[in-house]
């Protein structure tokens, strides 16, 4: 799952052209947690 390679730093977009360092979603759907991690989050 894409979430738990955020959390270990392997998905952390320093390597984009726009929006470097951070992670760029239309929709999300999934568990509390990623409710959790994804609210007022500035990474995302």
């Amino acid at each position: 799952m894409a979430f738990d390679l955020i959390l270990k730093d392997v998905i952390n977009g320093n390597y984009k052209g726009v929006n470097l360092g951070h992670a760029l979603s239309t929709f999300l759907a999934g568990s509390k947690r990623l409710y959790d991690y994804v609210d007022d989050n500035p990474f995302v």
